[in-house]
C-alpha cells in the first residue's frame, strides 16, 4: 500500500472511508435559526452581556479532528498488518506443521505471529494445522475455523512427535500440491527425517526457525551447602552466559548464580549455596527468561535437608577419628543434613529434627522429659549401642535390651559374623540393596517379647534384630543394636549405612 509494506485482515470494511464526507456535511449542518418574537419583559435584561458565547458553526479543526478520529477506528476495525504476508509456494491447501514441545515456549508470540500471517496469505484456501504435541485437527478447515485453533494452540510441556506429525500428513487427500510450512523448534531429535520425508512425497516444504534455541535444566543435586546445577543447549556455539535462579513458593527469586557456556560446550555448571532454612523453602530452580517446562526443576518437598544433633559420650576421636562413632555418622549425614554437635538439651533448643546418640547408655534424668517432648512432637531420636549401653539403657529406647552383649566370630565364640537378612515389606529400608560383604560381629540382643517383630525394621540372617522402631507420638525412637563405628559391623563401612540414615 503505497510502498509501505501494509495489507489489512478484513480489508472490506474500508468501505467505510466512503462514508467521511457524509459525516463531514452531517457535523457542518447547524439547526436553522430561532424566529424572534418581541416580548416586553426581556427589556430588562438589555445591556447584559454573556461572557460565553457558542460559535456560529463548528471551527474547521475540531471537524478536521473529528474525521481524522473517524478514519483511524475504521483503519484499526480493518486488521492492519505491517510486513509483507509471505506469498505461499503451491496452489494447493495451505498446511502447516508446528512444533509445540517444551523447547518452543521462549519465543511463543512470534510463532503465533507468523502463523497468523500464512493464515492471511491463504485467502479463503482450505487449511490444515498439524502440531507435533498433542492432538491434529481431523480434515482441512476453513479460515475461521484455522484462526480459532491456531488462537488456542499452546506449547505442551513435553517434547514434540514429529514422526506422529508425518503420519497426520499421510492421511490427508490433497487435490493439489499442497503449501507446506513447517514451523520447527530446531533441534534434531532422531525422528526429523520422518517428517522431511512425508514433505518430499509434497516436493517439500518452507522451513522457519527460531533465532536462539532453548536452553535445558538437568535433574539438581543437593548438597550441604546449597544445589549444584546444570544447564544443557543443543548446539555448541560462541561463548553464552545465563541465570539460574532458586524459586520460593511464591514466585520470588531466593538467589541466583551465573552459569557459562563456554566456546564449543554444551553444558554449564554452576552451585547456589543458601542457608538451609532458605534450601527448604525453596520450590523449584529455574533459568531466567526460558519460560519453558525444560528449564524448570521442581523440588520435592519430602526431599527438604534436614537438621541432625549428633551426641557422643565417646571422646571425640581428633587424635583417631577412624575409631570415632562421630566420624562416622557426620560422614554419612552431611551431604544430606546439617549437622550440629553437643549436649542433649542444647541441640534440641537448636531445633534439629533427628537426634542422634551414639553409645550414651542412659539420658540424664534432667534431659528425659526434654526428649520425650521432642519426639512426641515429630522428632527422630536415633540411638546406637556400644559398650556403655551393654551394662542397660534408660527406658527411651524401642524394646527391652539384654545386659552384656552378644559376640559373633571371636576366639571364644561359636557363631561365625552374621549377614543383613533381606528388609521386610513394611521396613523403611525395603529396597535397599544389601551388599554380601556387610556382616555383624557384635550386637546387643532385644528381650523376646509379642511385639519384637512388629518393631523390627531389620534383622540378621539367623533372625536376630538388628535395628527397632517404636513410634512416639507424633515421632520415632529407633535403636540400631550395634555401634555407629566399625568396631562391632562393616556397615558403617558400606554404602547401605549412608542410605539408611538417609532414609
Amino acid at each position: 500500500m503505497f510502498g509501505i509494506p501494509l495489507s489489512f485482515g478484513t480489508p472490506l470494511i474500508l468501505a467505510a472511508l466512503l462514508g467521511l464526507p457524509v459525516l463531514w456535511w452531517l457535523l457542518r449542518v447547524t439547526p436553522p435559526l430561532p424566529r424572534r418574537t418581541l416580548f416586553p419583559p426581556l427589556r430588562l435584561l438589555r445591556g447584559l452581556e454573556d461572557e460565553e458565547q457558542a460559535p456560529a458553526a463548528t471551527p474547521w479543526w475540531l471537524l478536521l479532528l473529528r474525521l481524522l478520529a473517524a478514519a483511524l477506528l475504521i483503519l484499526a476495525l480493518a486488521d492492519p498488518l505491517l510486513g509483507r504476508s509471505p506469498k505461499l509456494t503451491a496452489t494447493g491447501p495451505l498446511v502447516l506443521v508446528v512444533d509445540n514441545g517444551w523447547t518452543t515456549a521462549k519465543g511463543w508470540d512470534a510463532r503465533q505471529e507468523l502463523i497468523a500471517d500464512l493464515l492471511h496469505s491463504a485467502a479463503g484456501r482450505p487449511i490444515a494445522i498439524i502440531p507435533t504435541a498433542g492432538t491434529a485437527p481431523t480434515g482441512l478447515l476453513n479460515e475461521g475455523e484455522a484462526a480459532r485453533i491456531a488462537k488456542e494452540l499452546k506449547p505442551m510441556p513435553w517434547p514434540g512427535d514429529r514422526a506422529a506429525a508425518a503420519a497426520a500428513l499421510g492421511r490427508f487427500n490433497f487435490a493439489a500440491a499442497p503449501a507446506l510450512y513447517w514451523l520447527s523448534d530446531g533441534i534434531e531429535d532422531g525422528k526429523s527425517q520422518v517428517l522431511r520425508d512425508a514433505f518430499k512425497r509434497y516436493g517439500g516444504a518452507s522451513v522457519f526457525g527460531p533465532s536462539r534455541l532453548p536452553l535445558g535444566l538437568l535433574p539438581v543435586t543437593r548438597d550441604a551447602s546449597g544445589f549444584s546445577i546444570s544447564a544443557i543447549r543443543a548446539r555448541a556455539g560462541a561463548p553464552l552466559e545465563v541465570e539460574a535462579g532458586a524459586i520460593g513458593a511464591r514466585g520470588e527469586t531466593l538467589a541466583a548464580t551465573r552459569l557459562h557456556f563456554k566456546r564449543g560446550d554444551l553444558t554449564a555448571r554452576g552451585h547456589i549455596s543458601l542457608p538451609m532454612e532458605v534450601r527448604n523453602a525453596t520450590t523449584s530452580l529455574s533459568i531466567a527468561g526460558e519460560d519453558s517446562a525444560g528449564s524448570v526443576q521442581l523440588l520435592d518437598r519430602g526431599a527438604a535437608q534436614r537438621s541432625a544433633g549428633i551426641v557422643s559420650e565417646s571422646a571425640s576421636g581428633e587424635g583417631q577419628p577412624l575409631l570415632s562413632d562421630v566420624y562416622y555418622l557426620e560422614r554419612a549425614l552431611s551431604p544430606y543434613a546439617e549437622i550440629a554437635k553437643g549436649g542433649v538439651a542444647q541441640l534440641i533448643d537448636k531445633h534439629v529434627s533427628v537426634l542422634l546418640l551414639a553409645d550414651v547408655a542412659k539420658i540424664s534424668a534432667a534431659d528425659i522429659p526434654k526428649v520425650k517432648d521432642f519426639v512426641s512432637h515429630g522428632g527422630v531420636l536415633i540411638r546406637f549401642a556400644g559398650e556403655r549401653m551393654t551394662g542397660g539403657s534408660d527406658e527411651l529406647v524401642p524394646v527391652r535390651l539384654r545386659a552384656g552383649g552378644r559376640y559373633l566370630g571371636s576366639a571364644m565364640a561359636w557363631s561365625a559374623p552374621q549377614h543383613l537378612a533381606g528388609f521386610g515389606p513394611l521396613s523403611p529400608f525395603n529396597g535397599l540393596e544389601i551388599a554380601s560383604e556387610v556382616t555383624v560381629s557384635r550386637q546387643i540382643l532385644a528381650e523376646p517379647s509379642a511385639e519384637l517383630s512388629n518393631r523390627t525394621w531389620a534383622q540378621l540372617s539367623d533372625g536376630t534384630p538388628l535395628i527397632t522402631a517404636q513410634a512416639m507420638g507424633s515421632g520415632w525412637i529407633v535403636l540400631f543394636h550395634t555401634a555407629a563405628s566399625p568396631g562391632w559391623s562393616s556397615l558403617p563401612l558400606s554404602g547401605l549405612y549412608v542410605e539408611m540414615l538417609k532414609r
